[in-house]
């Protein structure tokens, strides 16, 4: 039985184990849609769950590349807005490691793009 709230839009099975019960006379494995079902469940198994499983982790990978394309949004914004010169950061280098970094001339910003090209 499927039981629908309106205020949220979700809905929720109300499942009861003992509606299920099933007799091993009325069940024949030797019918072939019990054997289509074997083979639904193996292509289930072993093809589309390990699909998700790769599926699932690019879209973890463009996830991060999103965030970090917005971390450096917000930097350059942050640096836009400040009117006193020189400008004091404190810039990640690389594996959460940070030091202390001077911007003399703020006019023009570097982003390595990757395969060793930058955009100005």
């Amino acid at each position: 039985r499927v039981v629908s709230t309106q205020s949220t839009g979700m809905s929720y099975y109300d499942f009861n184990p003992e509606s299920l019960q099933i007799e091993e006379d009325d069940v024949d494995v030797s019918r072939p849609i019990s054997d289509k079902v074997l083979k639904y469940e193996e292509f289930v198994n072993e093809v589309l769950k390990n699909d998700l499983k790769h599926v699932l982790e690019e879209r973890d990978k463009i996830y991060d590349e999103i965030a970090e394309y917005m971390k450096l949004q917000t930097s350059i914004e942050r640096l836009n807005t400040i009117e006193t010169r020189p400008i004091r950061e404190m810039i990640d280098v690389g594996c959460n490691f940070y030091m202390q970094a001077e911007v003399k001339n703020a006019d023009f910003i570097y982003v390595d793009i990757g395969m060793a090209c930058t955009c100005r």
